[in-house]
């Protein structure tokens, strides 16, 4: 399982999202200039946070079933999307300096593509083969 490239990339896409529950994505400034950490504050992102990574680790583990693997590799890009959009929502309502966690849910959308493609290879392959037999 590991030794396949779309593997590496979904690990490190489960790594960055995995920090995401532990580091701030902004810091912001009160009025009374107290600094407060916005983590994953807002139960809508901690939902979309944590169906993320439940289904990264479910398409890490369904390395056999490949449509199923590109069906799920899909939708995580479109949550990750998602999830960013609403970072950014949050995070533009105060005055909030921005900590690079905030670009974390992009690298792993372009890590998922990226293995989304490799997963397509793949498959292409096999289907490739089964038509010789």
């Amino acid at each position: 399982m590991i030794q396949r490239i779309q593997s590496v990339y979904l690990v490190a896409a489960t790594a960055l999202v995995g920090l995401l529950f532990f580091f701030p994505f902004s810091v912001c400034v009160d009025v009374l200039n107290e600094e407060t950490s916005v983590k994953a504050s807002s139960y809508p992102l901690v939902i979309l946070q944590t169906i993320v990574f439940v289904i990264l680790v479910i398409t890490l583990c369904m390395y056999k079933r490949r449509m199923l693997q590109i069906r799920f590799c899909v939708f995580n890009i479109v949550a990750l999307l998602g999830y960013q959009g609403v970072a950014l929502y949050m995070a533009m309502r105060e005055v909030c300096s921005y900590q690079i966690t905030l670009v974390f849910p992009l690298v792993a959308a372009i890590l998922i593509f990226l293995a989304l493609r490799a997963i397509t290879k793949d498959e292409a392959l096999v289907r490739s083969l089964d038509r010789l037999r």
